[in-house]
């Protein structure tokens, strides 16, 4: 039986300039009709980050086991946008992320 050990991992970061590494690697052969690929987030320098997106052709799933992003859909997030884990690519608008310097989560 294959297992996510199976999988070669291709890391990614850390990204220049920025305070996080991402780490991918193929899914197991069992999940690559629908799963396509596996990462990791970590951040590691004190700080604030903020991320801009728009949706992509994909709706990742994001489980968080550190701190929780902020998110808002076209616009700034207020305190009352945690949000710990969650669906992506819901939104065909830009989705504002901010996080507290301690965020983990696989995607």
């Amino acid at each position: 039986m294959a297992t996510l050990s199976d999988a070669p991992v291709q890391p990614v970061g850390p990204i220049v300039g920025g305070g996080f590494t991402i780490l991918r690697r193929a899914p197991i052969a069992a999940l690559r009709g629908c799963v396509l690929d596996i990462a990791g987030y970590r951040e590691h320098l004190y700080g604030h980050f903020r991320q801009i997106e728009v949706a992509a052709l994909v709706v990742p799933f994001i489980i968080s086991v550190g701190d929780p992003f902020s998110i808002a859909l076209g616009r700034q997030p207020s305190a009352k946008d945690h949000q710990p884990s969650f669906a992506a690519g819901l939104y065909a608008g830009p989705v504002v992320i901010d996080s507290s310097a301690a965020a983990n989560v696989c995607r």
